[in-house]
């Protein structure tokens, strides 16, 4: 039976490709207000190799050789070198970045209802890769952090996904066993796969497929039915 869903929390429960859209685009216009470029940039070639950075850094962050503070500071440190930035401004440069990216995360379906009924039947937690502070601003800023029993954000290797040690932690601090836990989350590698492999009960969460067919699978999986959701 299950006791526990430990839910991922970028791409699964908010539209973390949403923010850092729109947190790219905040930057860019800030680089134009700041004269660093013309009105008329070409953000694209800019866009392109930051993605490119962004997916070799947390590349390093899972294979252990970099740390999340530290992967943040080498992601702004490229972009201000970019962009040619002097030092005084690349402390606004991080807020503008934040503040569009955690304003910007909307849940990626309706959730609350959802959450609401689970909570009353099992515990529920948040498990994701990614600064603490900055995934706290995304749970309130949507409204969802009071749903959650236990939040673990993995730092560094091997305290984080996908690692045995990492998930093993939450069972141990919820004191239960791996077939009483449900993951769900939208990456096969970081989710789905370590935890199959442990022993849990997981779902795959899809952006193209139907949020009703999420929400039925969660229900006939844990056991709890409501037609009122």
């Amino acid at each position: 039976m299950i006791k526990l869903i430990i839910f991922d929390l970028d791409d699964t429960l908010v539209d973390h490709q949403a923010g850092a859209e729109a947190a790219l685009k905040a930057v860019i216009d800030l680089m134009i207000r700041a004269n660093y470029i013309p009105a008329t940039y070409d953000s694209k070639p800019f866009v392109d190799a930051y993605h490119k950075k962004n997916h070799l850094l947390w590349g390093g962050f899972t294979a252990g050789r970099i740390a999340i503070d530290k992967l943040l500071e080498e992601r702004f440190d490229y972009i201000s070198d970019w962009f040619e930035t002097d030092e005084k401004i690349k402390e606004e440069l991080k807020k503008c970045y934040w503040d569009s990216y955690t304003a910007n995360c909307p849940l990626t379906a309706d959730w609350i209802p959802l959450l609401e009924e689970l909570k009353n039947h099992l515990s529920l937690a948040i498990c994701s890769n990614g600064a603490q502070e900055v995934q706290i601003r995304k749970l309130k800023s949507n409204n969802i952090m009071g749903f959650f029993d236990g939040l673990y954000f993995g730092t560094r290797q091997p305290e984080c996904k996908p690692f045995e040690n990492f998930f093993r932690g939450i069972l141990d601090d919820f004191k239960l066993k791996s077939e009483d836990v449900l993951m769900v989350g939208d990456s096969l590698d970081n989710d789905i796969i370590p935890c199959s492999e442990m022993g849990m009960q997981v779902l795959l969460y899809k952006s193209d497929f139907p949020y009703e067919k999420i929400k039925e699978s969660i229900m006939d999986m844990t056991g709890i039915r409501n037609v009122a959701i």
